[in-house]
């Protein structure tokens, strides 16, 4: 199993890419996870076909994660139209805030599928569990499987109790790593770069950072997840890491 870092950013694009999408590949399955502004493109240059696309996951409706699913629609369009994709494409999502899920609906270009906290979806031998997680927003986090190996992707969120058993046993923790310490305060919504580091440090788990802040300290965000998790690293955009 495999994870690629299609954009990296949170909130809005930075002049070096976009906000949150990856390609994961694993158990013969290819599943994206999120659709952030610059995702299409993103997935354009690194080459994953529409037609072997075999689901994808939006962690929750805020644009940042979600606007390039709407531009995906004419591209769906298109190829249904002239035979190159045969059905409908899995968008498993939440289903609320309500009028952007509506918004989606109507587009009916997609097989939806709304997830809760605790459900499972299978792909060929790839196996995603969705985790409820604490955002001003429905969002879920997503546990991957394959081959016996595990890897977690947080999305945004602040600390819950549900944190603890998505990583569980994760060699990869792929992190919402957009606030430091300093900065965080009790009406923050996502968790500190700290807090993060200190819990994948006690599950073992490598810490990827992303959700990146595109005008932010990047060095000082390393050096904070450094200092509880020494196995931390900024997240790179273009390369596979493997689990």
């Amino acid at each position: 199993m495999k994870l690629k870092i299609i954009c990296k950013y949170g909130r809005y694009p930075a002049a070096d890419g976009g906000t949150s999408c990856f390609w994961l590949s694993g158990g013969g399955a290819n599943v994206v996870m999120d659709m952030g502004g610059g995702a299409l493109i993103g997935l354009e240059q690194n080459g994953l076909p529409l037609p072997d696309t075999d689901a994808i996951a939006l962690s929750h409706l805020h644009f940042d994660h979600m606007s390039d699913v709407l531009a995906l629609v004419y591209k769906c369009e298109i190829y249904e139209r002239e035979g190159r994709l045969k059905n409908k494409i899995p968008l498993y999502l939440p289903d609320t805030p309500s009028d952007v899920f509506a918004l989606l609906e109507r587009t009916g270009a997609f097989d939806l599928r709304v997830v809760k906290d605790g459900d499972e979806a299978f792909f060929k031998s790839l196996k995603l569990t969705f985790f409820a997680m604490k955002h001003p927003v429905e969002t879920y986090a997503v546990r991957c499987e394959a081959d016996g190996k595990a890897l977690a992707y947080t999305a945004d969120t602040v600390y819950n109790e549900n944190i603890a058993r998505l990583i569980e046993g994760c060699s990869s923790v792929f992190a919402d790593a957009c606030v430091l310490a300093r900065d965080f305060n009790e009406k923050s919504p996502h968790i500190s770069v700290r807090d993060i580091a200190r819990l994948t440090r006690e599950s073992r788990s490598k810490i990827v950072l992303i959700h990146l802040p595109p005008e932010g300290d990047l060095d000082g965000i390393l050096e904070e997840a450094l200092s509880e998790n020494e196995n931390a690293a900024l997240g790179e955009t273009g390369v596979w890491y493997e689990v």
